[in-house]
């Protein structure tokens, strides 16, 4: 079996880009046009533009602690195989982890920041006793291929 998250990826990516694009208008409008001259329920100009930089600040934080991954995982043949690339800016490293099927010793699933944030953190047999892998973000991808992603490894 063979999957990857490349449609939620672009969506992820046209939304980030909206918002930013959403954002930068607003900031714009703010700063250059005559709304907020006199305060508005107490809100003046500069409050206005400190609220919204702030709401975007807070968005990209959320963004960044989720670490989205574009995924492509195969079970085909002998090798359990998991390609994934971070979509952090600056950290577009891509990693590769490939499993012998003789030696795969089963999966851990762990859930953060508030469940919203779910990794996948694979072991193998070594001849000193199991070894993890690092956590790999699976938060990018949808609630069936997470399904065929568990049953693959329940399977093995």
């Amino acid at each position: 079996m063979q999957f990857d998250n490349k449609y939620k990826v672009l969506n992820l990516n046209k939304r980030r880009y909206i918002i930013l694009l959403f954002f930068a208008s607003v900031i714009g409008l703010l700063i250059f046009s005559n709304l907020f001259n006199e305060p508005v329920w107490g809100i003046d100009k500069t409050t206005a533009v400190i609220i919204a930089i702030s709401l975007y600040m807070v968005y990209i934080t959320i963004i960044y602690i989720l670490n989205y991954h574009y995924i492509i995982y195969s079970d085909e043949g002998d090798k359990i195989s998991l390609k994934f690339v971070s979509l952090r800016p600056f950290d577009n490293k891509r990693n590769v982890i490939e499993i012998p099927k003789k030696r795969y010793n089963g999966y851990k699933v762990s859930r953060s920041f508030f469940n919203l944030k779910e990794e996948l953190i694979l072991s193998i047999h070594t001849d000193k006793g199991a070894a993890r892998y690092p956590p790999v973000s699976i938060t990018a991808l949808t609630p069936k291929q997470k399904k065929m992603l568990f049953n693959s490894l329940n399977q093995l």
